[in-house]
C-alpha cells in the first residue's frame, strides 16, 4: 500500500467519524487481518473504545470480519479477524452517484428507502421500516427487491448466519435452486435466479462496488460516443452487451429482443437496424465489438476499450499537467516500449520524432524524469539504441503502467490535499460564524466548501476508475 493511498483513507475517516476512528483504522491497516483483543493491546485506546470504533466501522461496512479456526491442544478454537478495506473508504464519497445512476427508475417512496440505507450503512429491514413509518411495509419491500434485482444494494450476513456458514461450511444465500422452489420455500427470485428470504432482521447495505464498474461503464460509454458518434439505438445496445461487465457472447437474436424491450421511443424501429448497428461496430478500426461468424454472436470488447480509455486518461492527464508537447513525447516513448521494451531514445531522436525543439524535448524529459512519468538510464547490452555512438549520452524511456501507477499516486496525494483544505474551510467558517453575525460571509464561505467537495468527489471518481484499470488482462 502507498503511504499517499493510506493517507487519503486515514483523511477521509477522520473527516467522517473524528481522530480516534482514523487512529485506530490506521492500526488496523497496518497490522491487517487482527483479533479484536490483538488490536486494542497494540493501540493506547481502551478496549472498549477499540470495540465501539470497529462496530461503526462495520456497520458502515468499511471493515470486514472473517471467521478463522486454529487448535489449542485438543480443543478447536473459532477467531474472528478484522481487516479494513481502503476501497470501501473512498467509496464513501461516492454514494450519491447511485441516486444519480439510478435517477431514472426512483419515486419518491422508493428514494426514501435507499436513502435511509444508504445513512444508515448496513441495516435490517425491520429498521427501514420502523424509521419510514409513512411508508407502507408492502411498498418498502417491493423497493427493496427492486434495488437488490438492479444490483443497487446487496444482502449482507449477520455475524450468527456467517458462523453458522462457517460450520456448516456452506453460505447461507445466492441459492440458485428454481422459481418454483423459491415460491414453495416462500422466497423471492432474481432476475438473476437468486433467491431470498424477505425477512424483518434481514441486512442490506449499498452496493459500492455497483457504483464503481456503473461509473467506469459510463466512462467507457462517452469514449466510444466520441470516437463512434452517438443514437439513442446505438446507446441502448451497448447497454445490453456491456450489462454483465465481462466479455459475454449474445447471439443477435438476443441482443435485438433485450434491445426492443429497453427502447422508450414511439418510433417504429426498421428492421434489422440493430443488426446495422452491430455490424459497423464490428467493422469500425475501434473494433469495440467482436463478432463470431460461426455462431453470429456478439460480444464487447472489455480489454481494447478498458486500454483504449487509459492510454486516453493519462495522456489527458499529462497534458493537463505539462502541456501538449510533453504529452506528444510521452505517447513517443510509450509507444516505443510497446514496439520493443528493450528500445532506449536520446534526446536528439525524440526530438526528431516529436518534432519539438533540442532545448524543449531536453527540458521536458528531465520534467517527466523528475515527477516519475519517464526513466533516464544508461543502456547495457540488453537495450537495443536508435542512433548509437560512441558518445556518452542519456536515455530515456516510459510505459503506460509505470505512469499509470505514478497518477495514481498523486491522485491520491490531490485528495488528501483537498480533504485538508476542506476541513480548514469549515473551520474557519464555524469560527467566522461565532465572531462576525454576516450572513454574506457565511454564504461564501459556504461557497468555498461546496467548490472543494465537488473536486474531491471528481479526484475520488478519478481514482476508483483509474484503480480499475490497473489491473485487467486479456480474456
Amino acid at each position: 500500500m502507498l503511504s499517499s493511498e493510506r493517507d487519503l483513507v486515514l483523511r477521509i475517516l477522520e473527516y467522517y467519524f473524528g481522530e480516534t476512528v482514523s487512529r485506530i483504522a490506521g492500526h488496523l491497516l497496518l497490522s491487517g487481518p487482527i483479533t479484536l483483543h490483538k488490536l486494542a493491546s497494540s493501540s493506547s485506546y481502551s478496549f472498549k473504545v477499540v470495540r465501539n470504533t470497529l462496530l461503526i466501522l462495520i456497520k458502515h461496512g468499511i471493515v470486514n470480519y472473517d471467521l478463522e479456526s486454529s487448535s489449542i491442544g485438543h480443543i478447536d478454537v473459532t477467531h474472528v479477524l478484522y481487516s479494513l478495506s481502503c476501497n470501501n473508504v473512498l467509496s464513501l464519497l461516492l454514494i450519491p452517484y447511485v441516486f444519480l445512476i439510478s435517477q431514472d427508475d426512483l419515486d419518491s417512496d422508493s428514494s426514501e428507502v435507499l436513502l435511509q440505507i444508504a445513512k444508515a450503512g448496513i441495516v435490517s429491514l425491520g429498521r427501514v421500516k420502523k424509521a419510514l413509518s409513512n411508508i407502507a411495509a408492502d411498498v418498502i419491500e417491493e423497493s427493496i427487491f427492486k434495488f437488490l434485482d438492479k444490483g443497487l444494494i446487496v444482502v449482507c450476513q449477520s455475524f450468527q448466519q456467517r458462523q453458522n456458514g462457517f460450520q456448516n461450511g456452506e453460505s447461507t444465500y445466492n441459492t440458485n435452486s428454481g422459481v418454483l422452489d423459491n415460491l414453495a420455500n416462500n422466497m423471492y427470485t432474481l432476475s438473476s435466479g437468486a433467491g431470498f428470504t424477505m425477512s424483518d432482521s434481514q441486512l442490506y447495505k449499498i452496493n459500492t462496488k455497483f457504483i464503481s464498474e456503473s461509473l467506469l461503464k459510463e466512462e467507457l460509454k462517452l469514449l466510444m460516443f466520441k470516437r463512434i458518434g452517438g443514437t439513442e439505438l446505438l446507446h441502448h445496445v451497448l447497454e445490453v452487451l456491456m450489462k454483465k461487465g465481462t466479455q459475454t457472447s449474445l447471439s443477435y437474436k438476443e441482443i435485438e429482443s433485450k434491445v426492443m424491450k429497453s427502447v422508450k421511443t414511439t418510433n417504429v424501429i426498421e428492421p434489422n437496424k440493430v443488426l446495422s448497428i452491430l455490424t459497423g461496430l464490428n467493422k469500425h478500426p475501434d473494433k469495440f465489438v467482436l463478432h463470431s461468424i460461426d455462431d453470429r454472436s456478439y460480444s464487447f470488447d472489455w480489454y481494447k476499450a478498458k486500454n483504449m480509455l487509459k492510454e486516453r486518461a493519462l495522456f489527458g492527464c499529462i497534458k493537463q499537467l505539462y502541456g501538449i508537447k510533453a504529452a506528444r513525447i510521452w505517447t513517443l516513448l510509450i509507444t516505443i516500449f510497446q514496439e520493443n521494451p528493450t528500445t532506449c531514445l536520446d534526446i536528439e531522436e525524440i526530438s526528431k520524432r516529436a518534432v519539438v525543439s533540442i532545448q524543449n524535448a531536453r527540458a521536458i524529459l528531465y520534467q517527466l524524469t523528475i515527477k516519475g512519468f519517464a526513466k533516464l538510464q544508461e543502456p547495457d547490452s540488453n537495450h537495443k539504441i536508435a542512433n548509437p555512438t560512441d558518445r556518452q549520452q542519456f536515455y530515456f524511456t516510459s510505459s503506460v503502467d509505470s505512469t499509470h501507477s505514478q497518477i495514481i499516486k498523486n491522485s491520491y496525494k490531490f485528495g488528501s490535499n483537498l480533504l485538508e483544505r476542506l476541513v480548514h474551510e469549515k473551520n474557519s467558517n464555524f469560527r467566522r460564524h461565532l465572531m462576525v453575525d454576516d450572513n454574506s460571509l457565511d454564504v461564501t464561505g459556504e461557497a468555498n466548501c461546496g467548490v472543494i467537495e465537488i473536486h474531491l468527489i471528481y479526484v475520488i471518481k478519478f481514482i476508483v476508475i483509474m484503480q480499475q484499470l490497473q489491473t485487467f488482462s486479456k480474456s
